[in-house]
């Protein structure tokens, strides 16, 4: 009977160690705290947080995007997250800017060309580091950088950039947004034939030729170009030529002081943004060489892809 009694014993036992193992095996209360966010446990030290939580912290919990992850109180700083803004089942891992103006920007590009290749539509230097039109006669270069799917109605970015040749600023502007319109970097979204005005980078002539050339030079310069409709005050302008003549020169100054703009658009939208090269003469004789390129998106609050309340006054701030 005594070994009757321990085999009972002993089969009690087995059933608290299945107990047990099924706890273990249940990602979504586990609260093991062992650093690993499974699909069903988006929050390793909090088993109430589940797979539905879209804190973006695996592939599993991925957000919709960074304001998202913000504005839900899942935030950890700056850094790696995973986004799925379409709910496609196919998530990115994108940096987020969690703290600047705010905070919530879902980073699009992030390109430094001395080490990362020229997007496609854009030439590679020969001789720098840098990315021009490398063409034969005027006109543009277009790339385009994906949203990511992200809905938005800001944009903030930053380049910086050097000057070949004579660049005119909005001297020789050619038409609307859909032309050659300045020489320097256009950033538009929208099909070509309805695009819309996003910022631009324009170069002038010098920054002391503005007696000669009042509407080849920027303004801070002394110059007074006449400035597009649909650019308005959404632009910087910067020369890297100091002195007192002309030539077919790089000036080796970077421009546009590492100077970041925010954007406000009109309305929400998951537009690509088209990063367009320009100049009114052949590469050869002039242009804009890119160095570095960033650009971060975002939702305003209180649009959070809300379509229907998308009404946004232009920001005015960037400086030129």
């Amino acid at each position: 009977d005594d070994d009757t009694a321990d085999d009972d014993d002993s089969a009690d036992d087995d059933d608290t160690a299945d107990d047990d193992d099924s706890a273990d095996d249940d990602d979504s209360t586990d609260n093991d705290s062992d650093g690993v966010a499974a699909a069903l446990d988006c929050d390793d030290d909090n088993p109430a947080i589940g797979s539905d939580a879209g804190n973006g912290v695996s592939v599993d919990c991925a957000g919709l995007d960074c304001q998202t992850i913000l504005a839900e109180g899942y935030s950890t700083g700056d850094g790696m997250y995973w986004i799925d803004p379409q709910s496609s089942d196919s998530p990115s891992e994108v940096w987020c800017d969690m703290t600047t103006s705010g905070g919530g920007w879902t980073r699009i590009v992030d390109l430094n060309f001395a080490t990362d290749s020229c997007p496609s539509g854009w030439e590679g230097h020969p001789d720098y580091d840098l990315c021009y039109r490398g063409a034969t006669s005027s006109g543009n270069e277009s790339t385009t950088f994906t949203s990511l799917g992200v809905s938005y109605d800001e944009v903030r970015g930053e380049v910086s950039a050097y000057q070949f040749g004579s660049m005119n600023s909005f001297g020789f502007a050619l038409g609307d947004l859909e032309s050659h319109y300045c020489d320097g970097l256009s950033l538009t979204q929208g099909a070509p034939g309805s695009r819309e005005h996003v910022f631009t980078y324009t170069i002038g002539l010098g920054t002391t030729l503005s007696g000669l050339y009042p509407y080849d030079t920027c303004p801070q310069h002394g110059g007074s170009p006449t400035i597009p409709a649909d650019v308005g005050t959404d632009y910087l302008c910067d020369s890297g030529n100091t002195s007192s003549s002309l030539g077919y020169v790089y000036y080796p100054t970077a421009l546009f002081g590492n100077q970041s703009f925010e954007r406000q658009l009109p309305s929400v939208g998951t537009d690509d943004i088209e990063a367009r090269l320009m100049s009114n003469e052949p590469s050869a004789q002039e242009g804009i060489y890119v160095e570095a390129i960033s650009l971060f998106v975002r939702a305003s609050v209180g649009h959070s892809g809300d379509d229907d309340d998308s009404a946004g006054d232009d920001d005015d701030s960037a400086g030129h």
